[in-house]
């Protein structure tokens, strides 16, 4: 009896296509895409109906997307759309940024992903790798240690639009009056509340708060309802930004989860009231 051996050899096959360059394993699926600048990658596992694409995005000054070249506080450089951004991806994919000459320090520079519904820029926590390149692990940028050249790579499930940032550490009160104002308003019928609160230096873009915010529904619960309502409200304050006094605009947005309002044995409230802490 012979045994025949069979040696399987994977074979890379680069295809020029638009604007990004694409990579093809032998699995059909698993694919790696660079934007046309080669500044952002996509690597993962991604559906044959619904492949990967990047491209530096361009939006009208007054898009809250602010695309383009970004030059805020927080957010800079160019902003990329990741596509698919609403199928559901089989698993989580990693994003991979080049750095280039940053002055900004090693370790406060981050991914913010745009939120379309609320409207506000999310910092992703799911750093990866951040690395310099071997030749130079940092250089001096404006009196401080700087990054420069090097990637940052993320993990995440979601994509749509992302940008590099600048991470500020903003000392956030209780929002108590806001919080309770801003339950005065429920629409009849809800039986769930989701409140997300971002914050904005003038002309600049909403950066999402993720140590703020309030949830409920009744009973505490945040139950699903059968359809949605939305509601904003804006607060002009001063916070203190990276410990210097900053005039913001905060904006409270919230989700309201609709069906056939709360029983009697279980009123609309926030779980605060319960001891837990808000997700958003």
């Amino acid at each position: 009896m012979i045994k025949k051996s069979i040696m399987w050899t994977t074979v890379f096959v680069f295809l020029a296509m638009g604007s990004a360059w694409f990579m093809f394993t032998a699995n059909p699926e698993e694919k790696m895409v660079q934007s046309s600048d080669g500044e952002v990658t996509v690597t993962g596992l991604a559906r044959v109906s619904a492949p990967f694409s990047v491209s530096a995005l361009t939006a009208p000054s007054n898009s809250p997307i602010a695309g383009g070249e970004l030059t805020g506080n927080v957010l800079f450089g160019q902003s990329y759309r990741i596509e698919p951004a609403s199928t559901l991806l089989p698993k989580p994919v990693v994003l991979t940024w080049q750095l280039g000459n940053l002055a900004v320090p090693a370790g406060e520079v981050g991914v913010f992903r745009f939120n379309e519904e609320s409207l506000m820029w999310e910092m992703v926590e799911t750093v990866v790798a951040l690395k310099a390149p071997s030749n130079s692990q940092l250089a001096r940028g404006n009196g401080t240690d700087a990054i420069a050249g090097g990637e940052l790579s993320i993990t995440t499930s979601t994509l749509g639009v992302f940008s590099l940032g600048q991470k500020e550490t903003v000392t956030v009160p209780e929002f108590v009056e806001v919080y309770r104002d801003i339950l005065t308003t429920k629409p009849e019928g809800a039986v769930g509340f989701v409140t997300t609160v971002g914050y904005a230096r003038e002309g600049e873009s909403i950066i999402k708060l993720p140590s703020a915010g309030q949830q409920g529904g009744c009973g505490g619960a945040v139950r699903p309802g059968e359809s949605e309502q939305k509601s904003t409200v804006t607060r002009e304050v001063i916070l203190l930004v990276d410990d210097v006094q900053t005039k913001v605009t905060l904006t409270f947005f919230t989700r309201w989860l609709m069906g056939d309002g709360c029983p009697v044995d279980a009123p609309f409230i926030s779980s605060s009231s319960h001891g837990i802490l808000p997700t958003s």
